[in-house]
């Protein structure tokens, strides 16, 4: 990219090294790449977020150098032809990051949902009860820490605690005497979630395989309403 004129503005050079850990002297390839971190880290900050904002500009200024050197190349056909592949590869990422980032949130209304539960029960001294309740907390945080961990490893913004995960709606009131009918439908709504999550073209590999394991925990969930049942 340092080749390129005019030569990128101090402010972009500035978006460059933090939201994709570049600078202009990047290669081709690199700046695909580059940008696929950029619009990972945009699209894991939603809403009217200036961070998302620079970060987006980021990824757009990578791919116009990548697209411009590819012109430039002795066989402009094949370099762009390359380009076209890479930017595929990328564009899995970045939806891989968007089913995350939806996860994420889920998980996190379900670790909260029961944690509540959990509490409740407590105090009523049902103890069997908030034993079954404590199980499913403790898969529901386990699938949250996995879910975030594959984020981050995809460029995504770092994992938020679980409490700050945007809420869901819930039937209300939601009481200790009728937790399971409440606790069943969530599950059938995650298990559809993850199922067709999972069909996603898009979907990279190792994060289809992580939603497939979910999958199964939350149906063993709904049949059974009791946790322990995923994997490290």
């Amino acid at each position: 990219m340092k080749k390129r004129e005019p030569a990128p503005p101090e402010v972009v050079r500035e978006w460059l090294q933090r939201w994709a850990g570049v600078t202009p002297e990047a290669t081709s390839a690199e700046a695909v790449d580059a940008a696929a971190r950029a619009l990972a880290a945009a699209l894991a900050r939603p809403g009217r977020n200036r961070e998302a904002a620079a970060a987006l500009l980021a990824a757009d200024a990578l791919l116009t150098y990548a697209v411009e050197d590819a012109a430039d190349a002795s066989d402009p056909e094949s370099a762009l032809g390359a380009l076209l592949q890479r930017v595929a590869e990328a564009g899995s990422t970045r939806r891989s990051v968007e089913l995350l980032v939806q996860a994420r949130e889920r998980e996190g209304a379900q670790t909260r949902f029961y944690r509540a539960l959990a509490v409740e029960a407590e105090l009523a001294e049902r103890f069997p009860e908030g034993e079954r309740i404590n199980e499913l907390l403790a898969d529901e945080q386990h699938h949250f820490s996995r879910v975030s961990a594959r984020l981050l490893e995809l460029g995504g913004a770092s994992a938020e605690a679980s409490d700050q995960a945007p809420k869901r709606s819930v039937v209300e009131p939601v009481t200790l005497e009728r937790w399971e009918e409440e606790a069943r439908r969530r599950e059938v709504e995650e298990v559809a979630f993850y199922a067709e999550a999972e069909g996603d073209p898009l979907l990279d590999a190792r994060t289809r395989e992580l939603f497939r394991e979910i999958r199964e925990s939350e149906e063993h969930h709904r049949r059974e309403l009791g946790g322990k049942w995923m994997s490290a």
